[in-house]
């Protein structure tokens, strides 16, 4: 995908890749704009197929990609209930009861809510936590204010976007 493509995705307020924050899940079109389908990211890493009615169509196994059309697009959605709730209570625990990252990490640990990822990749033998860090993210992430960000980190060595368009720069990254 190009810069440009890239580009129009953002100003259309489309997702570019990657998994979505904590709370949403990615629904996919088709360019003629019919449903695909919705795609919820699971802590273990696997991800949920889902219908347009929400139910499971099949689980797919981490590192498994699904594969699209050039002209396929997805959009951030609300997760299922809990977890938008989960997301509430992050932000309504930490302005206004006042607690800290790790005070709210604490208590979705203590409610048994399952952290973003996780598993016993990041906890061998032990459960899926949250750490201050995970709320720290969360707290941190313009999506949750309505912001798709794309492009903060500069990863080519000679363009950089600018007012929607690749544009030469006379820094490169080191």
């Amino acid at each position: 995908v190009t810069i440009r493509g890239l580009v129009s995705r953002v100003q259309k307020g489309r997702w570019n890749g990657g998994a979505p924050p904590f709370g949403y899940d990615l629904a996919y079109f088709s360019g003629n704009d019919d449903f695909l389908m919705t795609v919820r990211y699971q802590p273990d890493g696997s991800k949920l197929q889902l219908d347009a009615d929400g139910n499971t169509v099949r689980i797919i196994p981490p590192r498994e990609s699904l594969n699209f059309t050039k002209s396929d697009y997805c959009l951030l959605v609300p997760s299922a209930p809990e977890r938008v709730e989960a997301l509430r209570n992050i932000f309504t625990w930490y302005v206004r009861d006042g607690l800290g990252f790790g005070g709210v990490a604490d208590r979705l640990n203590a409610q048994g809510v399952a952290a973003p990822r996780g598993g016993k990749r990041h906890n061998p033998g032990g459960p899926n936590q949250w750490g201050s860090t995970s709320v720290r993210e969360i707290l941190g992430n313009p999506v949750y204010v309505g912001d798709i960000v794309w492009n903060r980190l500069a990863m080519g060595k000679f363009h950089r976007v600018a007012q929607g368009r690749a544009v030469a720069t006379n820094h490169v990254p080191g």
